[in-house]
């Protein structure tokens, strides 16, 4: 594939400022991503994130074409030096309307072998990476009276895609999106990570804003002996581990993504593993006791994202696996005869010492199975409990004979939407008021019944006063991070009729499970996405609602008690 024209896009988000003392303004990048992509049309680099917005020219594209067992190295050393005309720029809240930016950033990226599939495959292609780089802005277009410095730093995972494979001599084009470089930060304890075994290549793990990124090496996770990489927190006595895995690196067909229950660190260590294949197969797996060999216990076929979840109760081992994190099928139950104190992870291998895999998972958390602290775990509030003074713009309390307690909140049908973020500092939102425990997980639930079944009147924007995910805060009031709540589940819309339980969007991998870091009052925040849209009942659940809805997501008469 050949372009006459390209663009070189280069974007960055979600920046962490550090004060500087060289210039009136600096800025240093460790968090976020950039992306390499084009429309045909125009060059350039473009960082933004909070406070930090800046333009440059650049003149480089990411690969368009790969082949099947080639060698594919993302590393680059790129840059800006010159510039046609000024652009504006905005370091740490102050603008200039009129700079000259030049400067040089270099990424360094673990290669990856290019996979022969079968035509018709699409790929993204992942791997670990780090990066450095410095931007400076003048205020001549001789570059001589320097204003703002910018410097990025930080590791992360470099993924190009998707790329589909198009013929029998194993090319694969570019069909959408383009190169990504994400910035990521190390686990957060409890989480740790090792290599597991002989693994041939270091293996790494890393967190983002719910998501988590495990390259892994090694040559298996079966017989008597394993090599992986383990992402791994203590479970203590009865309870879970839930995952959803979004992506997985086609290194084998027999490379692995999955859940583990594992009795330590050691290779032949007694264990217990659901995972996905690159070819959408389960696998359920156990290995009875140390130094024994693995059984394969039995299997499904599900597609990419894929909810994978065991659970723990005495000698036993349940597994179950899901498309939606709602409805779920049982695999099979196996005995797990260990000491009380286990590792529950996130177990990644390659199936090849000589490459990694690296697999992506959210929706990640390990639950003990423990009575509910006195007051209780669960959190429902009707819309009729909400106070006036939550209530604010076009938002409005109204009867409604199929509401909770008769009572629902709705807003007019006025063609009013914010589609790309929510505002952080909306004029229709409403403000609950409810009380957490801390540490706790908490899944959200909503139900929302749109205007005349209508998928352009059934989405809500959630945010939190101090909710967070992995460690990380998320989801805040006064940003532009929220939890999109979408009620149709596919672009047909022909699940939205009546009510229906939802707490995410089809087409977003985002965590709906969000802990606090301190006990007492929070505060959620229910902002309008497209008006017409109403809500009669919030639920955040640690226990009967953690994995699976209240109710249906389409024509649902549910009204959950209080309790």
């Amino acid at each position: 594939m050949t372009h006459c024209r390209r663009t070189s896009f280069l974007a960055i988000a979600g920046l962490m400022l550090c004060a500087g003392v060289a210039y009136a303004d600096s800025a240093t990048i460790t968090s976020g991503f950039i992306s390499l992509a084009w429309d045909g049309d125009l060059s350039g680099i473009n960082l933004a994130g909070s406070g930090t917005h800046l333009i440059a020219e650049h003149r480089e594209t990411p690969p368009d074409a790969l082949q099947a067992g080639s060698v594919l190295d993302l590393s680059r050393t790129s840059g800006a030096s010159v510039m046609s005309h000024p652009v504006s720029a905005t370091v740490n809240g102050t603008t200039y309307s009129s700079v000259w930016v030049r400067g040089q950033f270099a990424i360094a990226v673990s290669p990856l072998t290019v996979p022969q599939e079968a035509v018709g495959t699409s790929h993204f292609f992942s791997t670990p990476m780090s990066m450095t780089g410095q931007f400076a802005g003048y205020s001549d277009q001789q570059m001589t009276n320097q204003v703002f410095s910018v410097s990025l730093s930080g590791s992360g995972i470099a993924s190009i895609g998707p790329m589909r494979l198009v013929s029998d001599d194993g090319s694969y084009v570019m069909t959408a999106g383009g190169l990504v470089y994400r910035f990521t930060s190390p686990l957060v304890a409890p989480w740790s990570s090792a290599d597991v075994g002989n693994v041939g290549q270091s293996g790494t793990a890393s967190f983002d804003n719910g998501a988590y990124f495990v390259s892994g090496a090694g040559s298996d996770i079966w017989g008597t002996d394993d090599s992986l990489q383990f992402v791994n927190r203590t479970l203590d006595g009865d309870g879970q581990i839930l995952a959803r895995v979004t992506g997985i690196s086609d290194t084998n067909t027999f490379a692995k993504a999955g859940i583990m229950l594992r009795d330590s660190l050691a290779p032949n260590a007694s264990e217990v593993i659901l995972d996905l294949r690159p070819t959408t197969g389960i696998e359920f797996m156990t290995r009875a006791a140390d130094g024994e060999s693995t059984s394969y216990l039995g299997g499904e076929m599900q597609a990419l994202p894929t909810w994978l979840r065991l659970i723990r109760s005495g000698p036993t081992v349940t597994a179950a696996v899901s498309a939606d994190g709602a409805s779920w099928r049982t695999v099979g139950s196996a005995p797990f005869r260990t000491k009380r104190v286990v590792l529950a992870g996130l177990a990644v291998t390659s199936h090849d010492t000589g490459r990694l895999n690296t697999s992506t998972f959210d929706n990640v958390s390990v639950s003990p199975a423990s009575t509910p602290p006195p007051g209780g775990r669960e959190i429902v509030v009707y819309a009729s409990d909400i106070p006036a003074s939550g209530v604010h713009g076009a938002w409005t309390a109204a009867p409604d004979a199929t509401a909770a307690a008769g009572v629902a909140l709705v807003t007019p049908d006025n063609g009013v939407s914010h589609t790309m973020q929510p505002l952080p500092f909306p004029t229709d939102y409403v403000d609950i008021p409810f009380t957490a425990d801390a540490g706790t997980p908490y899944t959200v639930w909503l139900r929302l019944l749109a205007a005349d079944n209508s998928k352009w009147n059934d989405s809500v924007w959630v945010q939190f006063s101090d909710a967070q995910a992995g460690g990380s805060d998320l989801y805040r009031n006064g940003t532009e991070s929220g939890l999109l709540v979408n009620l149709a589940t596919d672009s047909e819309a022909t699940s939205v009729n009546q009510w229906g339980w939802k707490n995410s969007a089809y087409w977003l991998s985002q965590p709906a499970t969000v802990t606090f870091a301190s006990s007492g009052s929070h505060t959620m925040r229910i902002q309008v996405r497209e008006d017409g849209v109403r809500f009669d009942q919030v639920v955040l659940s640690s226990a009967t609602y953690l994995n699976s809805a209240p109710g249906p997501v389409t024509n649902d008469s549910t009204i959950v008690p209080k309790p």
